[in-house]
């Protein structure tokens, strides 16, 4: 199985993060494109990598053979919650010195980005 130091790749971790809120429902390709952060032009090759690493299992619908389900597995999970640490840490280092207020202000200025790019 693939260790911890073989997930580098942000669109993976956005993927897992992503299938993890879904619940157990999962969710489709396009439902993942949809919530992905950065674009990825390819993510069924991606979700297929993933799947090799047994971080999400795949099933397709009784009613409808293109519908395919994507969910995390036990193993995806606990591979998000070893990283969770090391991701804070991270994140918190980035913006060390940065007011408030200048986070707020870069928030907004995305979330008017993400607007306009929808």
């Amino acid at each position: 199985m693939p260790s911890i130091n073989s997930f580098g790749r942000s669109s993976q971790h956005n993927v897992l993060r992503i299938l993890r809120g879904a619940g157990m429902d999962g969710l489709c390709r396009n439902e993942i494109s949809e919530r992905i952060v950065t674009a990825t032009p390819d993510l069924s090759r991606l979700l297929d990598r993933i799947e090799n690493a047994r971080w999400v299992t795949r099933e397709r619908a009784e009613s409808g053979r293109r519908q395919v389900s994507t969910h995390i597995t036990k193993s995806g999970t606990e591979l998000l919650a070893r990283l969770e640490t090391p991701t804070g840490d991270f994140v918190t280092r980035l913006f060390v010195g940065t007011a408030v207020s200048d986070l707020k202000t870069v928030l907004k200025v995305n979330d008017q980005i993400r607007t306009k790019l929808s």
